[in-house]
């Protein structure tokens, strides 16, 4: 089979040749063949357009496709994922305070009785487990754990809170909250904070330190 530079030179001997048989004017015949060099290098400029039109599609395609890659990243950077820690979080070492990449979680021992009023019925932090009213409250959102364990986050109409050293406050970001521990048989954390003129509350019972952190964290942020 022939390559294409050898074609092309057959085809153009063929048109010389026939040219040569034509019984016109030089003149007719040399307007004729730089018609026919004209519409072919018209022709060269057209599929060439066409190939940096096709390039330059691919390209944008390209461009789009990792455009849209970067936005998903991000998105999925900026969604808030869970708490990030400083603090090894060991399991079953229980810890005073934990340190978090944007804040500092201290768990204050529940020795002063902290009044709550929620949405129904009423609280007091510091009461014997028995005592504990807290399943007449109608939690806003509940997370039930494979252990029997159980986190509950709620509004509530009014804190009332003693006076807190500056150290025992807690923070996520910006956020000022206020957690304690209960250390019965089953440890009971809560945390109080307002954000937006609202405030809210956060129970966990039967609960590891970690998942409450992670449980509070999101409810913060969000």
């Amino acid at each position: 089979m022939k390559n294409k530079p050898v074609e092309e030179q057959f085809i153009k001997e063929r048109v010389q040749e026939t040219f040569d048989r034509i019984t016109a004017s030089e003149e007719l015949k040399k307007e004729t063949l730089e018609r026919m060099k004209k519409a072919q290098e018209e022709g060269e400029q057209l599929s060439d357009v066409k190939k940096k039109r096709k390039s330059s599609l691919w390209r944008y395609s390209a461009l789009a496709a990792a455009l849209l890659c970067t936005v998903g990243i991000w998105i999925c950077f900026l969604r808030p994922t869970g708490a990030s820690y400083v603090t090894p979080m060991e399991e079953g070492v229980y810890y005073d305070k934990v340190e978090l990449k944007n804040g500092v979680i201290h768990f204050v021992n529940n020795k002063v009785a902290i009044s709550i009023t929620p949405n129904a019925g009423k609280v007091t932090i510091g009461q014997d487990e028995q005592e504990d009213k807290s399943d007449e409250i109608q939690a806003v959102d509940v997370l039930l754990l494979d252990d029997g364990g159980m986190i509950s986050f709620d509004k509530i109409d009014q804190i009332s809170l003693p006076e807190i050293a500056k150290d025992n406050w807690s923070y996520i970001g910006e956020q000022k909250i206020y957690v304690t521990v209960l250390k019965t048989e089953k440890m009971r954390f809560q945390a109080v904070y307002e954000k937006n003129g609202i405030a809210y509350e956060v129970i966990g019972t039967g609960t590891t330190q970690k998942e409450f952190i992670d449980f509070l964290y999101e409810k913060v942020m969000e």
